[in-house]
């Protein structure tokens, strides 16, 4: 389980690039969990994320 309490909002709200609120959420819930992909349809919005975004198409590829 990964907190959401009020510091992992407000390193979100320090991440200039993270324009959007949910988007950075989910980016700062991705490194929090250390995974590798984050899975999403609106790839552009995540292109400033560490952690690499790929379309459910190509996430379902990878395991093909």
């Amino acid at each position: 389980m990964i907190p959401e309490d009020k510091e992992f909002i407000l390193e979100v709200l320090h991440h200039e690039e993270w324009r959007d609120l949910e988007d950075g959420l989910q980016m700062q819930c991705a490194k929090e969990a250390e995974v590798e992909y984050i899975v999403t349809q609106n790839l552009k919005d995540f292109c400033g994320s560490e952690i690499e975004a790929v379309s459910e198409e190509t996430f379902c590829k990878m395991f093909e």
